[in-house]
């Protein structure tokens, strides 16, 4: 007996793309709630397709990546989330960006942590043990500005670059967003005093007190870039 038409094109589709099958809980708080899952989302080419996700203690999303093939290789967008439910970073892994592309950043309140058309590329330096970008680069011609993150996705420390020399503001935040200390470079060579702050953004020192920081992490570009 030949196949339907039906049982061909049902077959070729899931045999062709992804389609939902179910998971396990792979991991657990102590309180039972689920910490990651692995979930076999089905077939393309005959080779698994699944999805891995973490989740915060409330019961967020932590990450979310894609994977195709016995060797797991990294697959379809993944997602990074704050533990406000905002989405931190995503990426592009499939045809074969092992490394990802299109990466995008964001701040914790849903705003792209760079303007798109204010940089020209943008290199995932560093991540951590589960690939999370923790020293992002955003390069504009002959200039980059060094991003660097604590596990939290709090941004922690800002430099920027001419030519890859020292030039410009190097600022070190609280987990709060205020600056806790800013350095000038130009050319490659310190350009002022350290200056330093308190968590609630007063500046130490007696005659600082007409100093301002930024009001948050990457504060004002026009400060930034001064």
């Amino acid at each position: 007996m030949k196949p339907s038409l039906l049982f061909i094109l049902a077959a070729s589709t899931l045999f062709s793309s992804c389609i939902l099958f179910g998971g396990k809980t792979t991991d657990t708080y102590p309180d039972g709630s689920p910490k990651s899952v692995t979930q076999i989302t089905g077939m393309r080419n005959f080779e698994l397709c699944q999805v891995e996700r973490m989740y915060y203690e409330n019961g967020l999303i932590k990450y979310e990546k894609r994977f195709y093939g016995n060797d797991k290789v990294p697959d379809g967008i993944w997602n990074f989330y704050y533990d406000n439910g905002q989405i931190f970073a995503s990426a592009d892994f499939s045809e074969n960006h092992t490394e990802g592309s299109k990466w995008m950043l964001y701040s914790n309140n849903g705003e792209y942590i760079h303007d798109r058309n204010s940089y020209d590329s943008v290199c995932i330096a560093k991540k951590d043990d589960f690939d999370v970008p923790i020293k992002v680069i955003f390069y504009s011609g002959n200039k980059s500005e060094v991003v660097m993150f604590d596990e939290t996705h709090n941004i922690q420390r800002v430099q920027h670059f001419t030519d890859q020399e020292p030039d410009g503001p190097d600022i070190t935040y609280y987990p709060n967003g205020q600056a806790k200390s800013i350095s000038f470079f130009s050319n490659g060579q310190k350009a002022s005093q350290t200056l330093t702050f308190r968590k609630n953004g007063m500046p130490y020192g007696r005659n600082s007190t007409n100093i301002s920081t930024p009001s948050s992490r990457l504060g004002d570009s026009s400060y930034l870039y001064h």
